[in-house]
C-alpha cells in the first residue's frame, strides 16, 4: 500500500469522524473536507459519501 493510499484511508476516517462525532465534536464542513481529500486521492468509500452528502443537500428524489 502507498502513502497516498494510506493517507486516503485516514483522511476517509477523520471524515468519518467529523462527519458523525465519533470521537470528536460534530462538525460536518471539516467531515466533508476530509472526505473530499480522501476522495480526491481515490478513496472509493469517500468518494460514495462525498456523492450521498452532495445528493442530500440538494434535495435529490
Amino acid at each position: 500500500m502507498g502513502k497516498n493510499a494510506e493517507n486516503s484511508k485516514a483522511w476517509g476516517y477523520l471524515g468519518y469522524a467529523y462527519c458523525s462525532g465519533s470521537g470528536v465534536p460534530k462538525d460536518m464542513e471539516k467531515g466533508i473536507k476530509y472526505y473530499t481529500m480522501a476522495a480526491d486521492s481515490g478513496d472509493f468509500t469517500s468518494q460514495f459519501n462525498v456523492a450521498v452528502h452532495f445528493l442530500m443537500e440538494t434535495g435529490f428524489r
